[in-house]
């Protein structure tokens, strides 16, 4: 079992998002070819006095919302448009929210009459007997915008994923990213009988599923992984690879359901309930949907804990800021071109994907050493309890210079908690003020004429 502190999963808090930082230098290039260089300063990005936009922007809950819609549905290389379906309140919320961040008037609603679309329908074998109604599409700005949109989310439905400022934000921030994306790409499922609600996000990109799966659990919410549907072609359509994300439990999916309401005439079936129906004004179902329990689909941590480990894990819980108990039930190397080699697997259909970097890129030397030093006391267990005797050494080398003082003393306390399971245990320092720390130590001096050892 490994046993987490809250520090793998919080990142350093980003208050404010500098848009320049996502203008890449061909970009800047390729406009000054064409004659429209960009210029910035402390407030602003402009090419021309009439395309200025805000070049810092609150990383707070609107960002979060426009953000959470454009992995969603955004698009556009010379214009960035984000599809709103028939919901022409969310495509006024997209024109409001981008008038407030890019602090520019530049944005429509390009209205797609039911016509056009039974057209473009009647063109497609796959689409036969679809009834189309008027889409809205509301325009967000021209081609920096959509440069820099494209950078913070992905170019292409496979390619997106969550801007790295949304896991440096607070947790309500996340939540509103979060409730955002489901309320573009998400579906509602309920089954009565079972007593089970859950929230499904469909996407065909594998490093939105990693980012979402990590998201949701930095931000308390537990997520699982699995196949949507295989990569097909049919009568003209083709259809990639898809997966599906499904969160269940009354603690995951309350606030994204009942909070926002659900309008369904339906009292047989739930299944493919578009989540933008859930800003809707509710009908016949709110009590029916308050009525379900909200158990789990996939229930978490339903195996048995041994009870050393519980004994273990109740020794430890005073030194833990927050935690997390994942049993590792595989580990193995992702890529070895990239230096994040482990890829932890632990079971009920849960993938803890480490391979993409969010865990080392987020942590700073001190947090992946308190990572290090968990990961070797979860091994050191394993070992003992499999030899049914206790271990010979444990050897801690340096790391604790990467620490502020309270990491060190929690650190000390660690060591000293699980001193019973080893014969000797050699922590290796130059920082000082540890020497009182432990009942015995070696010190090594460095002199002019070589070394001097001295034991205490």
């Amino acid at each position: 079992m490994l046993f987490l502190p809250q520090s793998v999963f919080r990142g350093i808090h980003q208050e404010s998002v500098d848009l320049k930082d996502w203008i890449s230098s061909d970009f800047i290039s390729q406009r000054e070819k064409v004659r429209k260089k960009l210029n910035w300063d402390e407030q602003s990005i402009w090419s021309r006095e009439d395309q200025t936009i805000n070049r810092y922007l609150s990383n707070g809950e609107t960002l979060a919302e426009f953000l959470g819609l454009a992995v969603a549905e955004g698009s556009g290389k010379q214009a960035y448009t984000i599809a709103a379906g028939s919901d022409g309140e969310m495509a006024e919320r997209v024109i409001l929210y981008s008038n407030e961040l890019f602090g520019h008037s530049r944005q429509s609603v390009v209205k797609i009459p039911a016509e056009d679309m039974a057209r473009y329908a009647a063109s497609k074998p796959g689409f036969n007997g679809f009834k189309p109604k008027e889409q809205y599409r509301p325009f967000t700005g021209g081609r920096l915008i959509a440069h820099i949109l494209g950078n913070m989310v992905g170019h292409g439905a496979f390619h997106k994923h969550i801007p790295s400022p949304i896991f440096n934000a607070n947790r309500s921030t996340q939540i509103a990213f979060l409730k955002s994306l489901i309320a573009g790409d998400g579906h509602i499922r309920v089954r009565p009988a079972k007593g089970q609600v859950e929230i499904g996000i469909t996407t065909i990109s594998p490093k939105l599923v990693t980012d979402t799966i990590f998201l949701c659990r930095q931000a308390g919410i537990w997520g699982c992984v699995g196949k949507h549907g295989d990569a097909t072609s049919s009568r003209g359509v083709v259809n990639q690879k898809s997966y599906r994300i499904t969160l269940s439990g009354g603690v995951n999916t309350r606030d994204f359901i009942i909070n926002n309401s659900l309008k369904y005439s339906s009292r047989t079936a739930f299944e493919g309930i578009p989540c933008k129906l859930l800003q809707m004004e509710l009908h016949t179902e709110k009590k029916r949907i308050k009525r379900v329990p909200y158990n789990e689909t996939y229930p978490c941590g339903a195996r048995v804990v041994p009870i050393r480990t519980q004994t273990l894990y109740q020794q430890m819980l005073s030194q833990l800021e927050d935690w997390a108990v994942l049993e590792v039930v595989g580990i193995e190397k992702v890529k070895p071109s990239i230096p994040y080699v482990y890829d932890l697997v632990v079971p009920g259909n849960h993938t803890f994907v480490a391979g993409t970097g969010l865990i080392l890129v987020h942590n700073s030397g001190g947090e992946t050493f308190r990572v290090n030093f968990a990961v070797r006391l979860a091994l050191s267990e394993v070992l003992a309890q499999r030899s049914g005797a206790r271990l010979q050494t444990l050897v801690i080398d340096e790391g604790f210079g990467s620490q502020d003082t309270l990491g060190r003393q929690r650190l000390i306390e660690a060591i000293n908690m699980v001193s019973q399971d080893f014969e000797k245990i050699l922590v290796i320092t130059h920082i000082d003020e540890l020497k009182d720390a432990f009942p015995s130590r070696i010190e090594v001096e460095k002199t002019d004429r070589g070394s001097r050892v001295r034991v205490w």
